[in-house]
């Protein structure tokens, strides 16, 4: 979460009064005596401090740029709250007390079970608070990392909650715009609790947060939301949704959506829920519900047929039984081989290029391309001949269509894909170059440059096939390769480069120093060798990936970020002095990234030269470098965030 100062001490606790983690929020934690800093300054209530005559502060909760989160016991009618208070800087009050106060409003308006209740809203001195239910119990977030994904049948009696507060939300024109695990409250009974409408505002109403930039979560938030338009409707609620129940049934973070690992009861209705254009959405959460109880019926397994009662069984004589398992014999004798060898082959090669091609089609429905390539995933191996042909012998496939069908091959795992694919790279390298010489695409295309965009294309296949070959993990893959790592021919080197970096052996980490630290070799080579040391992780490169901070272009920065993967706090006093020296052919990011690499390896020195680098931006009115700086120190005082 993002918080106006850096450096602040994270306070846990199960409470539903927060803010949203970006812009202005508090941080969450475990109930604590006493309230602890979280930036520059002391919070602004004690425990025992009594607050409007009325609410005895009996911890902090957390603190953020908008306001302080306090646990309290109401004296009058004896019982646990929570109070959000509104911070006292002036400047912040302005930007933030209307939204402040519309969350107040918006909650007291949604009287629901599963959304928390607020009690009261009143003011102490100039400043504003909200007083809301304590609820006892763990974020939503919280519950996955420590219980694992939930299983389907749960997640759906657990999504029947969350979609009926979404709902009444929608019913009452408001729209939530941070709908995520971390908003989600689950109680030790089993309740769920929808908070923090921080960013909450009329679906009549249409524009930015006060600080002029969409605030939320990304990882949740509907493209619309992340480009920041000013007309978001219910729908990008229904797109977070979606990416929450992600979540819960993968048990990872909606960042890379891999439809194999939804249950196929959700897939179908997470994966239209976080369609990017809205209107491919579900138009309603009933809609959305809906569709994944059909999911459910059309999982669940047929009823058997039960006999009628009474009913006459006829019986053949038994000599007509006998000719006829006589006659079933000879035919099967006859026919068994014939479709085993042939027809079954041929009708199998014939299913699989039908379901590639509709799953290929961009012009088909995305309901029907998913079902197709899930029901070619679901063949498994007896997929995998047809699949390696294609890739080998179409020519008409462009290099996008044959990056989707590597995808497909990376979640089948089977590895006789493994020969075939290395081929196509190597194979359509030698057409791409012939074109190329030839002046095909000039002369036919009228376009010269189209060679050039089909080298391109080639570049990003070969990624796609080395991270397949990644997945696949076969023992000889980088034996069939490793012959073109000192090929003239730079994109079967830079594909040779990113297949070894896949498979993580650390035995390759030598060759590719030996690459990166040839200043004669071709820079793409070099650079491409820097981020697979990074891959890799063996602890010897370390002091080669500092050497290479001295060289100039993409390979520096490719050093900069494989030493952030390595963590060696000895490369620290390296980094700053890159920091700190003139860079007048620098590649662009180097210092934000420099920044968040420092952030990553952490400790003492890092946070302290982190600390000098906030406060000279700050001066300097560098507010991108500044808020690097803050993000990187929060990491060193939160290891537990995830990488970005």
């Amino acid at each position: 979460m993002t918080e106006n100062g850096p450096g602040r001490a994270e306070n846990k606790h199960n409470s539903p009064a927060e803010e949203p983690d970006t812009g202005a929020n508090e941080t969450r934690g475990e109930d604590t005596a006493k309230g602890t800093s979280n930036g520059p300054g002391a919070p602004t209530l004690a425990p025992g401090d009594l607050l409007a005559e009325r609410y005895r502060i009996t911890a902090i909760i957390g603190r953020g740029g908008m306001g302080e989160v306090y646990r309290a016991t109401d004296e009058t009618l004896k019982r646990d709250v929570a109070i959000k208070l509104l911070l006292a800087d002036s400047d912040i009050a302005k930007n933030v007390e209307k939204r402040f106060l519309f969350e107040a409003q918006a909650i007291s308006a949604l009287k629901h079970p599963n959304i928390v209740r607020i009690h009261d809203i009143g003011q102490a001195g100039s400043r504003t608070f909200i007083v809301m239910e304590f609820i006892e119990g763990v974020t939503l977030d919280r519950h996955i990392a420590e219980k694992g994904k939930i299983g389907p049948r749960k997640a759906k009696a657990m999504a029947r909650e969350i979609a009926k507060a979404i709902a009444f939300a929608h019913r009452k024109k408001v729209i939530h715009r941070d709908i995520k695990p971390r908003n989600i409250i689950v109680t030790p009974r089993g309740d769920i609790k929808l908070l923090d409408f921080g960013l909450a505002r009329p679906e009549t109403e249409s524009g930015l947060t006060e600080t002029g930039r969409p605030l939320g979560t990304p990882d949740y938030m509907s493209p619309e939301q992340r480009a920041g338009a000013k007309d978001v409707d219910r729908r990008t609620d229904i797109y977070s949704f979606g990416a929450t129940l992600y979540e819960m049934l993968t048990g990872s973070p909606p960042r890379t959506i891999r439809e194999s690992e939804i249950p196929v009861e959700f897939r179908s209705a997470i994966l239209t829920a976080m369609s990017n254009e809205p209107e491919n959405r579900h138009q309603s959460i009933k809609d959305m519900f809906a569709e994944i109880e059909a999911g459910f019926e059309k999982s669940a397994p047929p009823e058997p047929k039960k006999p009628m009662l009474g009913a006459a069984v006829a019986v053949p004589p038994k000599k007509i039984i006998v000719r006829i398992l006589i006659a079933l014999a000879i035919i099967a004798a006859v026919a068994l081989p014939v479709y085993w060898f042939g027809l079954r082959g041929y009708m199998l090669k014939k299913n699989v290029k039908s379901l590639l091609h509709l799953y290929l089609d961009p012009e088909k429905p995305d309901a029907d391309r998913r079902k197709a390539r899930d029901k070619l995933i679901e063949m498994g191996p007896k997929a995998v001949p047809t699949l390696v042909r294609e890739l080998e012998d179409n020519a008409d496939l462009t290099y996008g269509r044959k990056g989707k069908i590597a995808g497909i091959l990376a979640d089948i795992g089977d590895s006789r894909a493994v020969e075939g694919m290395i081929r196509s790279v190597v194979d359509d390298k030698k057409h791409s170059e012939s074109m190329k010489r030839t002046g095909y695409y000039s002369k036919m295309m009228a376009a010269a440059d189209k060679a050039e965009a089909v080298l391109e294309g080639f570049d990003r296949y070969t990624d796609a096939v080395a991270k397949t070959l990644g997945v696949i993990n076969h023992p000889k893959t980088v034996s069939y390769v490793r012959k073109h790592l000192d090929s003239d021919d730079i994109y079967l080197r830079l594909f040779t480069i990113r297949v070894m970096a896949q498979m993580k052996r650390k035995k390759d980490t030598r060759p590719l120093l030996e690459i990166m630290k040839d200043k004669g070799d071709d820079l793409k080579a070099r650079a491409e060798a820097a981020a697979a040391i990074g891959l890799i992780g063996h602890h010897s490169a370390v002091r080669p990936l500092i050497a290479a901070l001295a060289y100039e272009g993409d390979v520096q920065l490719q050093a900069v970020i494989s030493l952030s993967r390595l963590r060696d706090r000895s490369a620290v006093k390296p980094l700053m002095e890159l920091f700190n020296q003139p860079k007048y052919s620098a590649p662009l990011g180097l210092d934000e990234t420099i920044v968040a690499t420092l952030g990553r390896i952490g400790g003492t020195a890092a946070k302290a030269h982190l600390w000098q680098i906030y406060q000279r931006a700050e001066e300097e009115g560098n507010s991108e470098l500044q808020r690097a700086a803050h993000d990187a120190i929060l990491r060193i005082d939160k290891p537990q965030l995830p990488d970005t």
